[in-house]
């Protein structure tokens, strides 16, 4: 008798390539890698996917593409998260077929052998309680224009001050689509998977979750940043640290090292890298979580051959000397967290905003190294609090370093402050 699935075993012509496909698209932990020492016909590698066991084995890739596919549940309102995570590895995303309301979501993708891969969002009993069910009278179809004037309202009559970019941008990332494409094609009807992921949107809205967490992505200095729950949402003020930076290197071709402590997103180490096409750059953060996602930002902006990214709580495991140390430091104050507006309080990461009890816990701990992590004549900025920088500058007179600047942001508070070692 028949007791339960074994395993699954995936043929593929680049080990390493379906490894990240199983890693980083589907979740898997790897637990066995054959190296050259094999055991079966070839080199392989095993994972646990969802408690399943899946097999990678290197040999010939499959020469046409089919509809057999391998189906991994997700949980529901994912679904978008993981079209990113796929996206960012050049894999092949198929459209869904048509679903009916209940049926739940899914996404198909190709990898580069050709096996096709489903997440789905349903399980076998919403499914079959649901065609029990028949065929539901059709609805009429709502257009792009409708459903974007339907969520401006709701959310203006919410009491949200920017409603009518919110409303668009969860529009345009529900739908998976352009800009352009929603200003040229207004009347095209949404499919019900779209309606479903758009009203999935605007509850997630509605309760209050910022969109840049919704849609899974903000744009900082230009340039596109995935997010995950343990990275902070970038914000516009902290590219002035990005500016006082260049500001104060002479040569931006020159092979420069940096390391960005707390990277979080990875947005400030993405950015400078992106800058100074010479620089060699070290992300540090405690949270593998956002390490894995600062990783794939820099990939994704085609810095990620010139980045590092390495655990460690602050400077425990980093050596030194570089010629510049950035960083956006927890730094509110413990008592203040609680006055937080809501969207920071209840979606930033507490420890990517807590700063101890009068915020500048971090600073005396990046100062105190300074001497150890900079190089002679080198550079530190930090991202500050409105109201911390003559504390900031008394912190630094104290470990002997000099106070360059304090920069301003665009609503003409102090927002970062650039030291140097002597």
């Amino acid at each position: 008798m028949i007791e339960g699935l074994s395993h699954i075993t995936l043929i593929t012509c680049d080990l390493d390539r379906m490894s990240a496909i199983v890693t980083q698209v589907l979740d898997g932990r790897e637990v066995y890698s054959s190296g050259d020492d094999t055991f079966s016909v070839a080199r392989e590698k095993f994972f646990l996917v969802g408690g399943h066991w899946v097999a990678v084995m290197e040999g010939e890739s499959l020469t046409t593409r089919t509809y057999n596919h391998i189906a991994f549940k997700i949980p529901p309102g994912t679904v978008e998260e993981y079209r990113r995570r796929a996206e960012a590895l050049g894999l092949d995303i198929r459209e869904s077929r048509p679903r009916v309301e209940g049926e739940g979501e899914s996404l198909y993708f190709y990898d580069h052998d050709n096996h096709l891969f489903e997440l789905h969002t349903g399980t076998l009993e919403e499914r079959l309680e649901r065609y029990r069910r028949g065929r539901l009278p059709e609805r009429p179809m709502t257009t792009r224009e409708q459903a974007l004037r339907d969520l401006r309202r709701t959310l203006t009559e919410a009491g949200f001050e920017t409603a009518g970019l919110d409303a668009r941008l969860l529009l345009i990332a529900a739908l998976g689509i352009s800009p352009t494409d929603l200003i040229t094609r207004p009347d095209a009807a949404l499919s019900p998977a779209e309606a479903g992921r758009l009203a999935e949107f605007a509850r997630r809205r509605l309760a209050h979750e910022p969109v840049a967490r919704i849609v899974g992505e903000r744009e900082f200095w230009g340039l596109p940043f995935r997010l995950s729950p343990e990275t902070l949402v970038p914000r516009p003020d902290t590219e002035t640290v990005i500016e006082t930076a260049l500001a104060l290197i002479p040569d931006r071709q020159a092979p420069l090292t940096m390391a960005d402590f707390g990277t979080g997103s990875g947005c400030i180490l993405t950015a400078l890298l992106h800058e100074l096409p010479s620089a060699r750059g070290l992300g540090i953060d405690r949270s593998l979580d956002a390490l894995w996602t600062a990783r794939l930002n820099a990939y994704m902006n085609g810095v990620g051959d010139r980045s590092l990214f390495v655990a460690s709580d602050w400077a425990s495991a980093v050596r030194g000397p570089f010629d510049l140390v950035a960083s956006n430091p927890p730094y509110i104050a413990s008592p203040e967290i609680p006055g937080l507006d809501r969207e920071v309080r209840e979606h930033d990461p507490l420890l990517a905003l807590d700063g101890g009890p009068d915020g500048l816990d971090a600073y005396r701990i990046l100062l105190s190294e300074a001497g150890r992590l900079l190089k002679p004549g080198g550079l530190m900025v930090l991202e500050i609090g409105y109201d911390q920088a003559e504390a900031l500058r008394h912190l630094a007179r104290d470990r002997g370093l000099e106070v360059l600047r304090v920069a301003h942001d665009l609503s003409g508070n102090p927002r970062c402050v650039a030291l140097a070692r002597p």
